[in-house]
């Protein structure tokens, strides 16, 4: 069995449901979710589900016999209290995405898998990738809001900007790439808006174009739109990189270079050769 620990937004859901997709497939096995991460952590909410993606959630006791435990003293006695308590078959092999690549990854063969990350590299499921995307379902009839709309762009705020260890990590991108950004897209003259704060972008941006914004209450009707949208300007999130990832490789997309304020941090998702990186 692969068990998937979801954690995150709707971007990091669908790497980390990719990549237990497709090790599930590579290995004829059964794919199931712990889904505990939100019960603790209300900010985010599980959102694969709006996708049609089916989430079978293994047992509260399997959540718990998987448990990680925070380092530290107190942490360290749970996690031997733990030990104690089950035998060894309940423990499953942690696959931890610190330092591990697809090739390691698909060698495991213990019998129960433990996938603990975010997974951003499309390697992870890249071997079936097709019968993945196939999946997901997207909402319909997006894009009919953007009418008459020439391209769409992304920007993220939201925890970027409102929580000083996401600052830190990942920054904001700000007008200047945009306009950089559309100036490579021959400066459509209308433009989509989706975003987490549409009402900062049009009171304190002036791209050159006109926008309309387009951004919804939910992130898979914003994901839809980017991936309807016939060229794409994307920000440095995951949401962006899945609204063009699930829009196909045939239109223009325009992404940041630096993805990172933090030019320590690893998770970088890769980015598709065909993109144009500004």
């Amino acid at each position: 069995m692969i068990l998937l620990r979801l954690q995150g937004g709707l971007g990091n859901q669908l790497f980390q449901y990719a990549c237990g997709f497709s090790l599930a497939r590579r290995r004829g096995d059964d794919l199931r979710f712990d889904l505990s991460h939100y019960r603790w952590f209300r900010d985010r909410r599980v959102e694969l589900d709006d996708l049609g993606i089916m989430l079978p959630e293994v047992s509260a006791w399997r959540q718990w016999s998987s448990r990680a435990f925070p380092v530290g003293r107190i942490g360290s006695r749970l996690a031997r209290y733990q030990r104690r308590l089950l035998p060894a078959w309940a423990h499953p092999q942690r696959g931890d995405e610190s330092g591990c690549t697809p090739e390691v990854l698909f060698r495991e063969q213990r019998q129960t898998l433990l996938l603990d990350g975010y997974w951003q590299d499309e390697r992870f499921f890249a071997s079936h990738a097709e019968s993945l995307l196939a999946t997901i379902q997207l909402p319909t009839g997006p894009w009919k809001r953007a009418e008459g709309c020439q391209a769409a762009i992304h920007v993220r705020r939201g925890d970027y900007v409102a929580n000083p260890i996401s600052a830190a990590i990942y920054g904001t991108l700000n007008a200047g790439y945009y306009r950089r950004a559309l100036d490579r897209l021959g400066t459509p003259r209308r433009v989509a808006l989706v975003s987490d704060d549409p009402k900062w972008v049009l009171a304190n941006w002036d791209l050159g174009v006109e926008l309309v914004d387009c951004s919804s209450a939910s992130a898979a009707t914003d994901l839809a739109l980017m991936a309807a949208a016939p060229a794409l300007v994307i920000a440095n999130s995951t949401l962006s990189w899945w609204g063009a990832r699930l829009g196909g490789g045939h239109r223009p997309v325009v992404a940041p270079a630096r993805w990172l304020a933090d030019p320590n941090a690893v998770t970088v998702p890769s980015l598709p050769a065909h993109w144009c990186l500004v």
